[in-house]
């Protein structure tokens, strides 16, 4: 069974803390395209007659912003941060990450949250061309064009109502200060939390993410347990896709022959019967780290 270095868990860690550093890049950038969808509407307001269709205002900005480089490069790091076994597809369990984190956006009601949530889904659905419930890059970016068109038009909305109401200035201060006050608390909320607090629960939620989707992929007619063949299977191609994300120094260390994967699935049966459990393997996964 392969031990870890520390050296490993330091790697794993900053590969973590990436994942942070993105999400903060990412509300970066979503802010930058909402202060150009609003600088739009404010300079260009929309007539009632316009208001009825206001995608037509928000694809042109749309696909100018999202053909940028750092765009497309935004969107392939994203992806490689969504695939968390590295099978080059975002499968419907990979996906269910993104829906659920949903949760954490605190200036949305709990309504508006399962909203959102439906929202999301559909458009997996829609953009899923070859309905085989998984996403390669090219459909996970028409998602990513389609939410972006999606927030677009729903800024512009805003933005509309804001221009057209009895006194706008006031409307956008009182939004304005609504803001504010959910990034305050965000902030104090934040502060509460100690960089290594924060890296544990980022290493943590890793680990249950590569869990999660390496036993939903496992578990093929998903009764609640995994063969040793098909756990064999499985795991000696995702430790190959792994060694993609590896440093050269710790791949040899890092694959497993069939040998040594069927040792190790026996060691975490624990009832012996060939029917390895989510919970035995999360066991066995996060031990052996």
């Amino acid at each position: 069974m392969v031990n870890l270095k520390d050296d490993f868990k330091d790697w794993l860690i900053k590969q973590g803390l990436s994942v942070y550093m993105l999400h903060s890049i990412l509300s970066e950038k979503k802010m930058k395209r909402l202060l150009l969808f609003a600088s739009v509407t404010v300079l260009f307001p929309l007539s009632a007659s316009a208001q009825s269709d206001q995608s037509l205002y928000a694809k042109p900005i749309v696909n100018q912003v999202v053909e940028q480089p750092d765009m497309k490069k935004l969107y392939s790091d994203v992806f490689n941060i969504q695939d968390v076994n590295n099978d080059k597809f975002i499968s419907e369990n990979e996906f269910s990450y993104l829906v659920n984190a949903v949760d954490a956006e605190m200036n949305l009601t709990e309504q508006e949250k399962n909203d959102k949530k439906v929202h999301l889904l559909k458009t997996f659905a829609e953009v899923d061309t070859n309905k085989d419930n998984k996403l390669d890059r090219d459909e996970f970016r028409n998602f990513m064009v389609a939410e972006t068109q999606f927030e677009a038009q729903d800024r512009l909305n805003t933005m509309s109502k804001i221009m057209n109401a009895p006194d706008p200035e006031t409307e956008m201060e009182k939004r304005m200060e609504q803001s504010l006050a959910q990034l305050k608390k965000a902030t104090e909320d934040m502060k509460k939390i100690s960089p290594q607090d924060m890296a544990d629960s980022l290493i943590d939620n890793i680990s249950n993410s590569i869990i999660e989707e390496n036993f939903f992929q496992m578990d093929k007619d998903k009764k609640g347990c995994t063969t040793k063949d098909e756990f064999v299977t499985y795991m000696r191609q995702y430790q190959k896709n792994q060694c993609e994300k590896l440093p050269d120094i710790f791949k040899e260390e890092y694959l497993m022959s069939e040998e040594e994967l069927g040792n190790w699935f026996d060691s975490i049966d624990k009832k012996n019967e060939n029917c390895l459990t989510k919970e035995e393997y999360a066991q066995g996964f996060l031990g052996d780290i």
